[in-house]
């Protein structure tokens, strides 16, 4: 488990001032849309069918917002020049509703180059035959997100677009009303820009899940764009012609916003991930679109951004949060619910770690919205990246870059082994190594205690608790646990060294495994000879018992069979029969039975015998058994 930091409140941004934009903003991108040579902001109103444009001032502010309609439901936005007039453009993944399940289109709107735009003109996806799918016209596919970029390298910018194919068909009806199929299927789709504002569509990969996040980049080093796109991220490497390979699986989990975010944060030239799996997770690339999971860096993330925010050189992540406390909690439940949102930074050193969280309070206001996504540009001139994050209140923050940043390094990390004693005589010792991935300048303490597993605290092993004291320099400390001997043949046994509390350190192991290797021998098994008298009619039971030395603490089985001596199974003198006999762990012995038939034949005693075989978690002292038949006819006469 992962120990989470203090959130530390320092000032990495200026408090943040918000800007009134149209409902329920989604997505948000940036550009200088009216040629001043300052950055300018566009954010998606889901709630509006609406883009809002915020005209930036150069020294932070921004004029009032100019909205202009698109499709139903955009969740996404970028910006571009598509027509080649020199004046970025507008697109929006609009995606029908907040369903995503009913169809949609993209929106692109020109820019007039002076912050105002055309109106919007409609584009949609082809319908798709995905494996399965038998109606004629296809499912119809919702854009969800769209990102921007020169897909087959003719100069012109195209449109990768992420969707979901979704359609209920009707297969019958009975009692409880219509019955239908469901086909729910994400697609990564590329439109190829002719550089007059127009797209053709190029090619549409089936991608698994609900691919709500995109991104291009080049993450195979071909100089060819390829995508990052789903719900469960992939990557779609680019042929360099508007198609793409099969996804690869990133093992990483979206974020809220619509954009992946990208970059080589360790420097060694291949690009990595930002992951929502379990918090903020580092996928660092190998450089042939596939990933390894690297550290975990922050939690409770809503959306994260790549910049260099302190100009050092190295890049760093800016993680947008919200959370929401209440006026009023009783039997009921609560109520009067206030969000607070936070912009946290991790400055990075450039070799895929980072320095401990900054965070900066982006506002309060009532209800339960939160931050959906965030920007990073340099709004106010001074070369420095500044935030922007949208709202679900309807806003837009802007925070600005102070400068004035401080990298404090992250504590060093704490792990404890596992650890394995084999018993012996008397007692002995099982060794846990706690360690510190790097010396620090404060004193390290840690508590620590065990806890039983399948091995049982003052059976197996004696419990310890205490505190570890690293002194400054110190990178590792041992804890010892006495295991106890016994003489019972029994499984390997488990416990746990556990810690807890540390100070000055981050836990990311925290649980040791204590292993008992058992080395006791398996209990010896024998069976013992048996008789009965026949009898004169009918048959009974001769009963043999199967013993173990000593009681095991692991169940025991072992089969058996008949076989002929004097007594056999064509005379008629017993049933001949083969089974298993089971003794339950801890007990001692088990008993398996010989139906003996009785006649009135003047004959002697006769014996067969009782074989052992395939014993489990026992070894042979004694695998055979003689069975005595006991004659008890007498005078003359016929044998009848």
């Amino acid at each position: 488990c992962i120990e989470t930091l203090e959130k530390r409140q320092l000032l990495s941004f200026s408090p943040a001032a918000a800007y009134p934009v149209g409902p329920d903003p989604q997505a948000i991108a940036s550009a200088d849309f009216n040629g001043d040579g300052r950055l300018d902001l566009v954010s998606a109103n889901a709630g509006g069918n609406s883009v809002s444009v915020l005209l930036g001032s150069g020294n932070g502010a921004f004029s009032a917002a100019l909205d202009y309609g698109t499709g139903a439901y955009p969740r996404s936005v970028a910006a571009g020049d598509f027509n080649g007039d020199g004046n970025p453009d507008i697109v929006t993944a609009n995606a029908g509703s907040v369903y995503a399940a009913y169809g949609g289109d993209l929106s692109v709107l020109a820019g007039n180059g002076d912050g105002t735009f055309q109106p919007a003109q409609s584009i949609a996806l082809p319908n798709q035959h995905p494996a399965g799918f038998t109606e004629p016209q296809g499912v119809v596919q919702t854009p969800l997100a769209v990102a921007v970029g020169d897909m087959n390298a003719d100069g012109t910018l195209d449109l990768a677009v992420s969707s979901r194919a979704y359609a209920a068909v009707l297969v019958g009806s009975g009692y409880y009303g219509n019955y239908y199929q469901y086909y729910d299927y994400g697609y990564t789709n590329v439109l190829l820009g002719n550089g007059s504002g127009a797209f053709a569509h190029a090619s549409a990969t089936e991608d698994g899940g609900l691919p709500l996040s995109i991104a291009l980049a080049d993450f195979n080093g071909d100089a060819k764009l390829d995508v990052v796109s789903g719900y469960n991220l992939s990557v779609k490497l680019g042929n360099g012609d508007g198609t793409l390979q099969a996804p690869i699986s990133a093992n990483g989990s979206r974020f809220n916003s619509d954009t992946v975010p990208v970059g080589d944060f360790d420097e060694d030239g291949n690009l990595d991930l930002l992951s929502s799996s379990g918090g903020v997770t580092v996928l660092k690339g190998r450089g042939d679109g596939t990933f390894e999971t690297g550290p975990t860096i922050a939690t409770g993330a809503r959306a994260a951004v790549v910049g260099d925010v302190d100009a050092d050189g190295n890049l760093d992540v800016v993680v947008t949060s919200s959370e929401t406390q209440y006026g009023y909690c009783g039997y009921y439940g609560c109520s009067d619910p206030t969000t607070t949102e936070y912009a946290t930074v991790l400055l990075g050193y450039g070799d895929g770690s980072f320095a401990v969280p900054l965070t900066s309070t982006l506002g309060s206001h009532p209800g339960y919205a939160g931050v959906s996504a965030a920007v990073l540009g340099d709004v106010d001139g001074d070369a420095d990246p500044d935030l922007a994050a949208t709202g679900s209140s309807g806003t837009v923050s802007v925070a600005l870059n102070d400068g004035d940043w401080v990298a404090v390094p992250p504590p060093p990390v704490m792990s404890v082994s596992d650890a394995t004693a084999t018993e012996g005589a008397g007692t002995v010792t099982a060794v846990f190594t706690v360690s510190l991935d790097k010396a620090s300048a404060d004193t390290v303490m840690v508590q620590y205690g065990t806890a039983g597993g399948t091995a049982v605290s003052g059976n197996d092993f004696d419990a310890a608790t205490g505190t570890l004291t690293f002194a400054p320099g110190e990178t590792s400390k041992t804890i010892s646990v006495a295991v106890r001997n016994d003489a019972i043949d029994e499984y390997d046994e488990s416990f746990y060294v556990n810690l807890s509390g540390a100070t000055n350190a981050q836990l990311v192991d925290s649980q040791g495994v204590g292993t008992v290797v058992d080395d006791d021998p398996p209990p010896a098994l024998s069976i013992a000879n048996a008789s009965r008298i026949e009898g004169h009619r009918g048959s009974a039971p001769l009963t043999f018992t199967v013993s173990l030395s000593a009681a095991s603490e692991k169940d025991v089985w072992v089969n058996f069979s008949t076989a002929n001596g004097s007594a056999t199974t064509a005379n008629g003198d017993y049933v001949g029969t083969s089974g298993s006999v089971f003794i339950a762990a801890g007990q001692t012995s088990g008993t398996l039975s010989v139906m003996v038939v009785g006649d009135k034949r003047k004959e002697s005693d006769e014996t067969f015998l009782v074989n052992l075989s395939g014993a489990v978690n026992a070894v042979f002292a004694d695998g055979q058994a003689i069975g005595t038949i006991l004659n008890d006819d007498s005078g003359k006469g016929p044998n009848r």
